[in-house]
Parts: C-alpha cells; structure tokens; sequence
C-alpha cells in the first residue's frame, strides 16, 4: 500500500501498543493489507516498550513513512493516556482501532466500514465480530467478546450492559470524539478500561452497527493488560465504570437509562462482594476498602455496604457449605 504523502487521510488508524515485540509486526501488515479507495495514516503510540517494540515501530515507519506517524512519549503514560493520546492526534474522518497484539483479516474490512458510515450518518461508529486466538495465534475452544451476542444495530443501552464488540473492530466518526465534553474524557481517562466509556460516550451521539462477519482476531494472553488481573481488581474496574454512569450520561441520554444503571451497579457490587469471598487471596476485604477510598469515581458511602454485603455472602456460605469451606472464604477476607 502507497500514497501521497501530501494527502490528507479519509482514516487513521490507531494502533496503542506496549511490549508487543512477538506481535506487531502482524497487527502493523494487516493494516498494510488493507485495500481501500482513499488515502490512510497508521498513528502508532509506543508506551516506552522495553522489548524489541521500539525497533519494529522504527523500521516499518522508515520503510513507509507516508503512512506511519510515530506518537512518541518521554515515560510510560498508561494504557487509557497512550490510547487516548494518539486518538486525539489522528487527522483523518474516521478512527479506526487496533492495539498491537491484535490484528484484522479482511482485507476489505476499513472499505466496507467507512463506505457504511459515509452511507449512514446516523451512526457514529461501525464494528464487526472478531475471534479469539491465544499466545501462538491457535484459536481458542472459549470465546469472548466477539460481538455475536450485539444486535446489528446498538446504542446506548447495550453499551450500559457491557462492551457489545471488541474495541479492535472499531470505526468511528472524529467528530463524534472530538465532540466529547472535557469533563466526561476526564473521567473516561481515569478509568482502568478505557473503551467502555468511549463507546458510551460515541453512542450517546448516534447509533452503532455491528456486522456478523468476523474480520478481525482478539488475542488473549498473559502479558496483556487485562488477563493477569485478579477476579477482584478485573471486577472493582467495571463497578468503577458502572459507578462512573451518571456521570458519563447526565442529561436526556441518562434519563431513559436510569433504571439500567441502578441495575448494573447494585450487580456490580454484588459481583465485587462475591470476588472478595471467593478466590481473591487473603486481606480481599481490606484491600477492596483501600481501593474504594482511593478512587475518587466511587461515591461517598458504598465502602461499607459493599463490604456488608461480602460479610453477608461469607455469612451464607457459612450455612450452606462445609465448615472448611466457609473458614477459607472468611480467612480470604482477612476476618479469621
């Protein structure tokens, strides 16, 4: 793939990477694959990689430096700074996204989004299904977030269940995110998982469409950001963002959902209480206490009835499980 370097791209692509040294270089061909009519730009964000990242970005960017923009920091920044820094440089209409341990495998799959949203301007973002494949690009028995559960057309209410599609099968209008008040980017940024909040907030300025034909691969693995979390750290991030709602939504779009995001917060806690009893190593409870006072996206006074609530869930194991059992969960706690 060649162009002017003079052209002004139709649609970058963003890809954030950190330590993908076994990875990039077929995230960064499968954007090179793709066929389309009009011009493009790769914007790359390497988060001070310590591996062999750093060489890859350098030689593909010398190779084709009419396509690669390299978005460079002085530190490590965090992957919501690194995403959202090198999506707030990108130039073209459309932004599509691909971290640099995933890839695309149509080649018509940029075309075939962009033509959608060129066509359909009631929408602010096109996805598609993806696979999962793991560590050596197998693909997995279990599947997960591949989109094969969001409807063809979605909004705002999906994106308050959950992800409906995976961030890599993304594109959507620059407009639509430039248009994102400051105040709701900021707390967007200072969540753990960052594409929760900015497909909410896409949504909350048009459709999205899902097509059912998969293009793209999500890679699971242990040295990504969110697999090698614990159950609990994975489950307080989501009851973050589910606490983040209100404020996300404020206005008519939260109006009609109000209802949804109660639900999903007294599920989140719920989920948090099950994770401070099961599995999550001992102390759970004290260290769930520290991370709820320290985040400032948790309201003043759910600390202690979250924690009533896990008292409450060791509690019942108490009654319905072996003694032994009920024993694990409260010294898991920190309470014996």
């Amino acid at each position: 793939m060649t162009q002017d370097q003079s052209a002004t791209p139709v649609a970058s692509i963003c890809c954030a990477t950190y330590n993908h040294e076994k990875y990039l270089a077929q995230a960064l061909d499968s954007f090179l694959m793709q066929k389309v009519s009009f011009p493009i730009e790769i914007v790359i964000g390497d988060d001070c990689s310590t591996d062999g990242t750093p060489r890859i970005v350098r030689d593909y960017a010398e190779r084709l430096p009419e396509l690669f923009r390299v978005i460079a920091f002085d530190a490590n920044v965090g992957v919501s700074q690194n995403a959202f820094r090198i999506r707030a440089a990108a130039r073209g209409k459309y932004i599509a996204l691909c971290e640099g341990d995933d890839y695309w495998t149509d080649p018509d799959k940029l075309q075939r989004q962009v033509d959608f949203l060129e066509e359909n301007p009631e929408f602010t973002i096109a996805s598609h299904w993806v696979d999962n494949v793991d560590d050596s690009g197998n693909l997995l028995e279990q599947q997960v977030f591949t989109g094969e559960d969001c409807p063809e057309v979605f909004g705002v209410g999906e994106a308050i269940q959950g992800t409906p599609t995976h961030m890599n099968s993304w594109v959507f209008r620059t407009s639509a995110l430039r248009a994102i008040p400051q105040p709701k980017m900021d707390i967007a940024l200072k969540l753990p998982a960052h594409d929760e909040p900015l497909l909410l907030l896409l949504l909350a300025q048009g459709r999205g469409s899902c097509l059912p034909e998969r293009m793209g691969v999500y890679r699971i693995h242990s040295a990504s950001y969110w697999v090698p979390l614990s159950r609990l750290n994975k489950r307080f991030a989501l009851l973050q963002f589910y606490y983040s709602l209100p404020k996300l939504l404020n206005g008519e779009v939260g109006s009609m959902h109000q209802a949804a995001i109660a639900n999903q917060i007294r599920r989140g806690e719920e989920k948090v209480a099950w994770a401070v009893v099961h599995g999550s190593g001992p102390f759970a409870a004290f260290k769930l206490r520290r991370m709820m006072k320290e985040s400032d996206l948790v309201p003043r006074g759910r600390i202690w009835p979250v924690l009533s609530l896990a008292a409450r869930r060791a509690a019942i194991d108490t009654v319905t499980y072996p003694r032994v059992l009920a024993g694990r969960a409260l010294r898991r706690m920190g309470l014996r």
